[in-house]
C-alpha cells in the first residue's frame, strides 16, 4: 500500500508537469486528497515525533488534517523528479491536553524514500476571500 501510494503520488505530479509543459515541476502544490491514507498519517506521526526529537516539547500526534504534494526535480531541461516537498498540516495535542495544528515540511527522496523534516511550526489559515 504504501509503495503502491509513493508511486501514485510521484506519477500524478509528473503526469501534472507533463500536462502543463508551461510550467516548471516544483512550483505547484498539488493538493492530496488522501489524507486519511495510512501512510499519510504515518508521515504525520513521524513529523511529530522528529520535532518532539529536536524540541522536547512533548506534542502528541492526532492526525494529519490536510496534505499537500511538489515534485523536486534535478534540473529544469531533464524534468527527472529527485524527490517530493511533503507539507501537512497536522493536529496535535500538548501537555495540557490542548489541541493545536501544526505544518510539518518533509523532504521525500525519490531514490530510497527516505524522509527529512525540512520545518515544523504553527499553521496559520489563510485568510478567506
Amino acid at each position: 500500500m504504501r509503495t503502491s501510494l509513493i508511486f501514485a503520488i510521484t506519477v500524478a505530479a509528473l503526469a501534472y508537469a507533463a500536462v502543463a509543459s508551461t510550467m516548471v515541476v516544483g512550483e505547484e502544490w498539488i493538493t492530496l486528497k488522501s489524507i486519511h491514507d495510512p501512510y499519510i498519517q504515518n508521515l504525520g506521526a513521524w513529523s511529530v515525533a522528529e520535532h518532539v526529537k529536536q524540541a522536547n516539547d512533548g506534542l502528541k500526534f492526532r492526525k494529519v488534517v490536510k496534505s499537500w504534494v511538489q515534485a523536486v526535480e534535478s534540473s529544469r531541461e531533464v524534468r527527472v523528479a529527485e524527490g517530493l516537498n511533503i507539507r501537512l498540516a497536522i493536529r496535535t495535542r500538548n501537555g495540557a491536553g490542548k489541541d493545536s495544528t501544526y505544518v510539518a515540511l518533509l523532504y521525500q527522496r525519490s531514490s530510497d524514500f527516505s524522509n527529512k523534516l525540512v520545518s515544523f511550526g504553527p499553521y496559520i489559515q489563510p485568510l478567506a476571500g
